[in-house]
């Protein structure tokens, strides 16, 4: 038998099928560095994006962006920077993303989905 799936990591996966369904083509996902994690990276437009995956459940009682404070925010530029230069795309726009998705108070459900274009 499976084991069931983290909320962040169903939050990562209905995210992913959130941006495929605005057309963005899924470049990377849980890229890792020793300094931390970029949760995905797509290409829309153009433009390489990096977003940032934020879930909870309602019961909460806080939204989940309301996590993403300024040291974390410098930290993802730092890794954005440097998955540029790794994969050479230091050339495109950039943009950074921010998905909150907000389960049932179990977990369990469709989860309500708010997406921060340009967030940061």
């Amino acid at each position: 038998m499976r084991k069931p799936l983290s909320l962040g990591a169903r939050g990562e996966l209905a995210a992913q099928k959130h941006l495929r369904s605005l057309r963005h083509r899924i470049l990377d996902t849980n890229y890792t560095h020793r300094l931390g994690e970029l949760d995905i990276v797509s290409e829309h437009n153009g433009s390489i994006v990096f977003t940032e995956v934020k879930a909870r459940t309602a019961s909460e009682g806080f939204r989940p962006a309301d996590n993403l404070g300024p040291a974390k925010i410098r930290k993802l530029r730092r890794i954005a920077e440097i998955y540029l230069k790794h994969r050479a795309l230091t050339d495109r726009p950039v943009q950074f993303d921010v998905i909150e998705l907000v389960y049932p108070a179990r977990g369990q459900g469709k989860p309500k989905i708010v997406h921060f274009e340009r967030a940061f």
